[in-house]
């Protein structure tokens, strides 16, 4: 037989790496969560009251509706308005169940995938989603879509529709496992409704979409009204019943996180995520707002100052050694984070994918082939990012970067500046456009000023940061990063070679390793969880001791102000905070 035909579900066929399911489901990894027949995902309700407002805080400004093209800065929440072909599920590592489509086959290898568009489908003019939409979606997306896109969908060898419902994917050799579920989450746009508008421009038009809201009022830079749209036609389907409750979803803009906190106690935002640690132990009750702490089950998000190694001073490798150690996370934890956070040390903390673990035979393996090009620690276990228990601990770490600098030709001049050989002083930019950074920055910058280091702070308003760091002119940048339990393919968009010199992806310290390349392409490729973990636990380990970050601190709790009846189920997705399940009560 040419396709596997998965009629069999009474039994779990473990020997199997991945099975779509009878009811058009596939998990990246094992069998999906969920069975044929399901309800609904058990971290929603089912019977949650429809109706009510949610103000949300954004904040700088948005110029554009269109949020798959690099131009621009798109409005929050245009998510709400497109639809993907298949659902994901909030509970597990990487799973898709129905949605605009669901798989009818796929072939062992995971090469060919047939799909079926839902009879129901429309967009929200009530025209219906055809294959002629899927096509143009997948062509505009990979030639004209932000740089992952145009990555991922460009795996596509091809796409032949069979009649207006059905359609064959074909994925080239090197597409890898993952790209038939990523593909499964490419956002359907309307074919008539971009005829004759080019793709390629920022947009102030509402896009015709198949998602459960559409585009109400829009103020520019100022707020965006999304309005729910009744007629959705998937609110019956279980991977969408009990979620998009809120009639409507407002977001809010605002300068900075301060004026938004005073809009949350003036009554004008309905929720509210807070960042600043130490607003929250201060905060006092307040009539009509209540407190809830979230707990994040995913790797917690990583902040890291990010070495640009394109250019100098970053360039060189001893600089990045020297400066590695020297953020002081104990006393920026207790003096400015009112002790709420703990050190980052993994883009994967706290699972069995961080490259902490111990190297072992496995990781050994997959690094050996590169070991004359990495860095002499590859494989040792030592922390680079060590907590500092005193003064003196501090002062010790300084005189071993001033050494390290020394080593690589950089001395002291008369002045107290770090100087080279060529006459070049040692001094950069670290860009933000986040003012809760700069005090705990503040504190790193002396630190480097009592080694003849010279670092400044720039700030800048969302619109010229966001240019900056698209085309990577910076020396020095603060970057988040949200991993999940199932890394692939966006792993090369976020540290391959390619990406490196590609304007808008995430690979801000601009990584260029063969060794890094090759194990993106054994995460990509990966067939079983041992294979996925020591790949990502190689892969973890490079960039660490790469050292092209200094990761600062995390927490997996998530600090939430609500006002009274805003309320969520008991059960929440792995990622801990999700409004799309939340609602009001009556």
């Amino acid at each position: 037989m040419k396709y596997l035909k998965y009629l069999i579900i009474g039994f779990t066929i473990s020997f199997l790496p991945s099975l779509a399911l009878a009811d058009g489901s596939i998990a990246m990894h094992g069998a999906p969560k969920y069975t044929p027949g399901f309800e609904n995902f058990d971290y929603t309700n089912p019977e949650a009251p429809k109706g009510g407002t949610l103000r949300l805080a954004a904040f700088g400004g948005f110029d554009s509706l269109n949020p798959f093209i690099v131009r621009g800065n798109p409005a929050k929440g245009l998510g709400l308005v497109h639809q993907s072909l298949l659902s994901r599920s909030g509970d597990e590592p990487f799973s898709l169940y129905p949605g605009l489509a669901s798989i009818l086959n796929i072939t062992h290898d995971r090469r060919e995938m047939t799909l079926r568009l839902n009879a129901s489908a429309k967009f929200s003019d009530g025209s219906p989603v055809t294959t002629d939409d899927v096509l143009f979606s997948w062509e505009t997306l990979q030639t004209k879509g932000r740089p992952n896109h145009r990555q991922y969908y460009g795996e596509i060898e091809r796409i032949d529709a069979i009649d207006k419902r059905d359609f064959t994917v074909y994925f080239k050799e090197s597409a890898g496992r993952e790209l038939p579920l990523i593909f499964g989450l490419m956002s359907i746009l309307s074919k008539s409704h971009f005829d004759g508008k080019p793709f390629d421009q920022t947009t102030l038009t509402p896009p015709i979409g198949s998602g459960p809201y559409v585009i109400g009022d829009i103020e520019p830079g100022r707020r965006i009204v999304y309005q729910r749209n009744n007629n959705f036609w998937a609110k019956d389907l279980p991977a969408f019943k009990g979620r998009h409750n809120f009639d409507r979803i407002i977001f809010e803009y605002f300068r900075d996180t301060d004026v938004a906190f005073q809009a949350l106690l003036a009554g004008d935002l309905d929720l509210y995520v807070e960042t600043d640690p130490a607003k929250w132990v201060s905060f006092q009750q307040r009539k009509g707002i209540t407190t809830e702490t979230l707990t994040r089950k995913l790797p917690p998000e990583i902040i890291a100052l990010v070495f640009n190694t394109r250019h100098a001073p970053f360039s060189d490798p001893a600089v990045r050694e020297a400066l590695t150690p020297l953020f002081d996370f104990k006393w920026v934890n207790e003096n400015l984070l009112h002790g709420l956070y703990s050190r980052s040390d993994s883009f994967f903390q706290n699972t069995s994918l961080s490259g902490q673990h111990p190297a072992g035979d496995e990781v050994m393996s997959l690094l050996e082939p590169y070991l004359k090009t990495l860095p002499s620690d590859i494989l040792e276990d030592e922390n680079l990012f060590p907590t500092y228990q005193s003064p003196n601990d501090m002062r010790k770490a300084l005189r071993k970067a001033r050494k390290t600098l020394q080593k690589a030709g950089w001395e002291l001049n008369t002045a107290g500046a770090m100087q080279n050989k060529s006459g070049e002083i040692l001094e950069f930019e670290i860009l933000l456009n986040d003012s809760r950074y700069q005090r705990i920055l503040a504190h790193f910058i002396d630190y480097l000023s009592k080694i003849g280091i010279n670092a400044k702070i720039r700030m800048m308003d969302s619109a010229g940061y966001q240019s900056r760091i698209t085309d990577y002119d910076y020396d020095m940048m603060i970057a988040e990063w949200s991993m999940s339990l199932s890394p692939g393919n966006e792993q090369h968009f976020y540290w391959s070679s390619e990406a490196a010199d590609t304007p808008g992806t995430r690979n801000y310290p601009g990584i260029k390793s063969e060794a890094v390349d090759e194990m993106i392409d054994r995460v990509i490729q990966a067939t079983s969880p041992k294979e996925l973990k020591y790949a990502v636990r190689a892969l973890d380990r490079l960039l660490i001791r790469g050292r092209y970050f200094i990761p600062l601190y995390h927490t997996t709790d998530i600090w939430i102000y609500k006002r009274e009846g805003i309320t969520h189920p008991d059960l929440l997705p792995l990622k801990g905070f999700s409004t799309d399940s939340w609602y009001k009560l009556p």
